[in-house]
This record gives structure tokens, C-alpha cells and sequence, in this order.
């Protein structure tokens, strides 16, 4: 609704997607008495789709303000407004390359295992690297989603930032990356005496106030891993995301999804899994179980 942004900022989210890492989830609330489900054995969008998340969405927004107070009216009294589920918007983050994405998770919660025991172990933590399967939990019950490409962001952004400098505009109070994409196309915020969006979505600030990043870059313990197991998990991760994106393009039709600045090879090598680039009909769908799985064989070294 016009001036009554509510920003809810969440890894925990995340979690929606957790039990399709399991070789069988819970089923639906009676007439199905919760009997358990292999998720490979469902067919389409289904297989990437936890049957209870659904349920914990509509919890979720049953904590918004449904009925919502304005201030502002022609009469100058408090007006009551409806908010209505395109009001609301999910913000997700597709971080690539893929393998990149598992090392941050692995840099968050180590347990003192190098990469490889993390994989052959823990595997199933990586549905926090999920975010295309996130996304179609939300569009599902007919909810808008944003998926910003971050390596796009990147890309865009360093550019820009370049060219103030080639002309000698400062850039010591301006802020780029995930913060500037949530204020400046996100949230759309209005030129004020604190700062100002420009064309290409830097956030100018009227007082230099570098946000502080705490994701952990060093690795803590060996990885373990040669480059060829490298490439192979994002490969394989790759895979899955493109049976995903499959599903996804069709609510992206019906405007129920946007990509904020997409990149030349977003999405580029899905056409690998597939035997013709401009059809995606024979890419098999691999279930996030089912990656999990290899994930494991490939971190232990054995033989498919």
C-alpha cells in the first residue's frame, strides 16, 4: 500500500524448502492421514514442493496487517484500507556460481568438517542453496516474487560505479549491491534530504555509511575437494535449478515472478541438459533428494 512499506528480512524462510531434501515428506492433513511421500516419485512442480508449505505461508500472513490504518485521506481523517496479497512481495536472492553458493553455507556453520565431510555429511543443509524451489513455494499460493540475480547486480553495478568515477563524480557515500537493489527497486523509496536513487540503482546517501558485511569469506578448514568434484557439484546443481526454472517461466508468464538484472548467462546452461536449446521438454527433473543423494556419492568417492 502507498506509504506503508513493511519490510520482513528472514533467512529462516529458507526452511520452507528444508524437507524437500528428504527422500520422503509428510503427506497432506487427513483424508491422507500424513502418510509419507517420495517426492520422486511426484510428477512436475510437485516434486519441488514441501505439502506443508503452503500451510506455514498462510501462518505467515496471517501476522500482516490485513486491516491497515492511513493517516492521509481528502478529509484529513484515518482511512481504513484493505491490503490485498499483491500488496505483498517476496524478495529472493539467486547467488551463482551454484558451488559458490554451497561454500557459503559451509563458512556458516563449519563444525570444524572440511567441504568434503560437509557434503557427505550435512548435506541436507543445503536447502538454504535453494532459492529457485523457495520461490515456487510463494507463487504457488499466488504470491509476487522478485528474484534478483546477484552476479547481474554485480556486473551492473561495478559498471556504474566506474563510469561516476570516470567522470569524476564521488562515490564515497554511494551504496551498490543487495541494500541499494532492496531501496532503490524494491521498496522505490523518494528522494529525500538522507539520500536518492539514481537511473542505475545505486542508493546516494547524504552521509557516507558503508553497510557492514559479515559474511565469512576465508575458508575455515580445508576443502578437500579437487577442482573436477568442484565442477561436478555445480554442475549438478545447475541441473536441478534448470527443471525448476521449467516451472517457474509459467508464473513468470502470468506476472507472478520478475528478475531483477539478469545476466547474459542466467539460465545460459540449462540447454546442456537438454538435447534442443529452444525446448526444455526433456530436461528430467531431478528431485532436490535426489541431489542431495549424489551430493553425498561425490563427496565419499563412490562409484555411480
Amino acid at each position: 500500500m502507498e506509504g506503508a512499506n513493511l519490510v520482513i528480512g528472514s533467512e529462516e524462510l529458507d526452511g520452507l524448502t528444508m524437507a524437500i531434501g528428504n527422500e520422503f515428506v509428510k503427506g497432506h492433513p487427513p483424508p491422507d492421514e500424513w502418510a509419507p511421500i517420495a517426492l520422486d516419485d511426484r510428477d512436475g512442480e510437485d516434486k519441488h514442493v514441501d505439502p506443508h508449505s503452503a500451510l506455514m505461508i498462510d501462518k505467515l500472513l496471517d501476522v500482516l496487517p490485513w486491516n491497515a490504518t492511513s493517516s492521509s485521506s481528502s478529509q484529513g481523517q484515518p482511512q481504513r484500507q484493505q491490503l490485498e496479497r499483491r500488496d505483498i512481495e517476496v524478495h529472493i536472492n539467486y547467488r551463482t556460481p551454484k558451488f559458490d553458493h554451497t561454500v557459503s553455507v559451509w563458512h556458516q556453520h563449519p563444525k570444524g568438517q572440511t567441504l568434503r565431510e560437509f557434503f557427505a555429511s550435512r548435506s541436507k543443509e543445503l536447502y538454504r542453496t535453494n532459492p529457485l524451489a523457495l520461490a515456487l513455494q510463494f507463487v504457488r499460493k499466488n504470491l509476487r516474487v522478485t528474484l534478483v540475480d546477484m552476479a547481474g547486480v554485480a556486473a551492473d553495478h561495478l559498471i556504474a560505479v566506474s563510469d561516476a568515477n570516470n567522470k569524476n563524480i564521488s562515490t564515497s557515500n554511494v551504496i551498490s549491491g543487495q541494500q541499494a537493489i532492496m531501496a532503490c527497486e524494491v521498496l522505490k523509496i523518494s528522494p529525500s534530504k538522507a539520500g536518492h536513487c539514481d537511473s542505475n540503482s545505486l542508493l546516494h546517501l547524504a552521509r557516507s555509511k558503508q553497510p557492514i558485511v559479515s559474511n565469512k569469506k576465508a575458508d575455515p578448514f580445508d576443502r578437500d575437494l579437487t577442482e573436477a568434484e568442484s565442477n561436478q557439484i555445480n554442475d549438478l546443481l545447475e541441473h536441478y535449478d534448470c527443471g525448476v526454472w521449467r516451472h517457474l517461466r509459467a508464473y513468470r508468464a502470468r506476472g507472478l515472478l520478475r528478475i531483477l538484472h539478469a545476466s547474459d548467462s542466467l539460465f545460459l546452461n540449462c540447454g546442456v541438459y537438454n538435447n534442443n536449446i529452444d525446448s526444455d521438454e526433456d530436461i528430467k527433473d531431478l528431485s532436490f533428494a535426489a541431489v542431495v543423494q549424489e551430493l553425498k556419492r561425490i563427496a565419499r568417492r563412490e562409484t555411480a
